[in-house]
């Protein structure tokens, strides 16, 4: 992994960051932060002996910011899949996303989602921003089966949401 993102910022040296940056995991789970963490710390050491100025971005651990990495001037991605109850309905991947969605509306656990907290879930982001972090949303968007109605006004919190932030997002 290391030899390969070495490898990337000796290619891409020289491209400006306009042009190329790199997301090093894309949602990486199944271990812990400490681990997590050292293998972030390694990978941009790597790419920073080459290449001092490449935008390096990360997914964070556990679809959480990485506060412990802030030193390290890493950009980091939320996501837009929150709740899983709307944006995951029925997809066989994700076990649990059965009940019919609306938007605004409550998930599993009689917990009341709309725009408000929206804007709550995005605070660990906001927090990291004011660190001098960048944030941008790496993903979002819902499965098929989700209504088209509840899909356009859940979508529409969300890009309210971050145009106010003045987040990208792809």
């Amino acid at each position: 992994c290391a030899f390969h993102w070495r490898h990337f910022a000796e290619r891409y040296k020289g491209i400006p960051n306009s042009r190329v940056s790199f997301n090093l995991f894309n949602e990486p789970t199944r271990t812990n932060e400490d681990k997590h963490d050292r293998v972030i710390r390694y990978l941009v050491n790597e790419i920073r002996s080459v290449d001092t100025n490449r935008l390096i971005a990360i997914d964070g651990y556990d679809f959480r910011p990485s506060n412990n990495l802030t030193e390290l001037k890493i950009a980091q991605c939320a996501r837009g899949y929150t709740p899983g109850v709307v944006t995951h309905y029925k997809a066989a991947w994700s076990a649990g996303n059965n009940t019919f969605p609306t938007w605004p509306m409550k998930d599993n656990r009689g917990e009341l989602w709309d725009k408000a907290r929206l804007v709550k879930h995005f605070q660990p982001w906001k927090d990291i921003e004011s660190k001098g972090i960048g944030v941008y949303v790496g993903e979002f968007g819902v499965y098929n089966h989700t209504p088209h109605d509840v899909t356009l006004a859940f979508l529409k919190d969300n890009l309210e949401i971050w145009k106010q932030n003045r987040w990208g997002y792809a």
